[in-house]
């Protein structure tokens, strides 16, 4: 039902949208193809975390502040764990900031999106995209430009689809530790022991 009553809404918000001339000639992402998820760590890592996440979710931006960097010192600069980061949008506002970060050059994307999880408080409740597209270094007017045009966000949102096809996701966070599902946010000290108990495993 939640999802549905999304895509609802979403179906609403496009139709009242129009298209304007692209105000820049960078590459914009129309295509399903186009929308990355952000890899961060060694592919030989023997753990591997998968995120389904909002950028409007508290929860996540809660996981992002006060987990992620604790996770990344410890796991993944070790070698230990790779983390990837799908997009999961689960508002229009969450529809519209993803489709500015997808545009930041990839290798920055991590770094930008972290960012956005930090300063999620200062943007989110007034939908201030201005300072959304200054955190990800990209001009306001192409900010402007994608979050009005319908073939960006109609890819995220087809991209949402084939995420919700492979796995039933009720919230966000949701988080799959090397195939286990846990569609819940995990504090450090219960991500810790399940992390390490799949490494002592993996060994």
């Amino acid at each position: 039902m939640i999802r549905k009553f999304f895509m609802f809404l979403v179906l609403c918000f496009l139709s009242h949208v129009s298209v304007e001339a692209a105000p820049t000639k960078k590459q914009i992402s129309v295509k399903v193809e186009d929308i990355p998820e952000i890899v961060v760590g060694k592919e030989t890592a023997p753990i591997t975390i998968i995120e389904y996440s909002s950028l409007t979710c508290s929860h996540c931006a809660e996981f992002h502040v006060q987990t992620w960097p604790h996770l990344k010192k410890k796991y993944i600069d070790s070698g230990k764990v790779k983390f990837i980061f799908r997009h999961f949008p689960t508002d229009a506002t969450a529809l519209k900031a993803t489709a500015i970060l997808i545009h930041v050059p990839l290798p920055r994307q991590p770094q930008v999106l972290q960012q956005a999880f930090e300063t999620q408080a200062q943007w989110v409740e007034t939908k201030d995209f201005k300072a959304l597209s200054r955190i990800c270094g990209l001009e306001e007017k192409f900010c402007e430009h994608i979050i009005k045009n319908p073939k960006v966000l109609d890819a995220i949102i087809k991209k949402r689809v084939i995420y919700e096809k492979a796995l039933l996701i009720d919230g966000t966070p949701t988080f799959i530790i090397n195939g286990k599902v846990y569609a819940r946010d995990l504090k450090l000290p219960e991500l810790e022991k399940i992390l390490n108990g799949s490494i002592t495993h993996a060994n």
